[in-house]
């Protein structure tokens, strides 16, 4: 009788246990993959935010340099042609482009690109689209097809929640850039540092953090970690960011980016007087992006 009973019971819980395996469905996997064609239009919402104080130990007694950039830009963007799938003609139109000098100041100034239009191609070539659109060969360098597209972060593969996949080097550099294209001003002698860097080396890993519904579409957020290493007017740069960014997956564009971190300054920068001080500092940084 004994035995008949454990036999029961391991039949009993032998069923059980089969039960909840087959009623836990496997992990879904999901295709991020970024839907655009020709003529397509997005308009983005972008903001740059940095602040550092930078010390100039080479010169005792020198008060420290208070850095602060702010940029918030509107940009009406349409895709011209495609070449092989990706963007190789892109109409960019800087809607408004305003930057700001202090963490106090409530009216932006407006910034080189303010109202301009140009078509921008794959190869870097920037053709102004009328002749008031005429742009400076020190803010071409920071313009490109790719600025601000995070479609190039996707994966190349399905994935499931928390998967994670590491961003090529090149493509990185590609992305980023925290140009406030303003012309420096002086402060305390020296040539204001601001935050133009020039990005060539970088990491970017990402992880499928959930999927759910936002805005009324299922949404992939992937939450990034990123490091970028590079020049700023003769300073070594390098930030290190946290953050989100939304991937609507029907819709296959991305809602949503923000990002915010730590970045520190290091090396020569050039003075008015044509002499070099030894800069370093450290400040904080965030950027941000609203796709439409």
């Amino acid at each position: 009788m004994k035995h008949r009973l454990l036999f029961f019971a391991g039949a009993f819980l032998a069923l059980t246990l089969a039960n909840i395996l087959h009623a836990t469905p496997p992990p879904k996997s999901y295709t991020l993959s970024a839907s655009f064609k020709e003529g397509d239009k997005e308009i983005i919402r972008y903001k740059l935010e940095a602040s550092a104080r930078a010390e100039t130990s080479s010169i005792p007694g020198h008060p420290p340099i208070l850095l602060y950039s702010r940029l918030e830009q509107e940009i009406e963007q349409k895709i011209l042609k495609l070449t092989d799938g990706e963007i190789s003609r892109l109409e960019r139109t800087y809607r408004s482009s305003k930057y700001y000098i202090s963490k106090s100041s409530q009216q932006g100034k407006q910034e080189p690109l303010d109202g301009k239009k140009i078509v921008i191609e794959s190869d870097g070539t920037i053709t102004p689209a009328n002749s008031a659109s005429f742009i400076l060969d020190e803010i071409k360098k920071f313009l490109s097809v790719n600025e601000h597209r995070f479609a190039l972060i996707l994966p190349v593969k399905e994935v499931k929640v928390k998967s994670e996949w590491e961003v090529p080097k090149e493509v990185v550099t590609r992305i980023f850039n925290f140009s406030n294209h303003k012309k420096r001003s002086e402060i305390h002698g020296c040539t204001e540092v601001g935050i133009n860097a020039t990005f060539n080396n970088g990491s970017l890993k990402c992880i499928l953090k959930e999927v759910k519904p936002m805005g009324g579409q299922e949404s992939a957020v992937i939450e990034m970690t990123l490091s970028l290493q590079g020049d700023d007017n003769g300073l070594g740069i390098e930030a290190k960011l946290k953050g989100n960014a939304v991937f609507a997956i029907k819709k296959g564009r991305f809602t949503k980016v923000e990002l915010s971190g730590e970045m520190v300054l290091e090396g020569n920068q050039p003075c008015t007087q044509g002499t070099t001080d030894r800069v370093s500092g450290k400040g904080k940084i965030s950027i941000s992006y609203d796709f439409q």
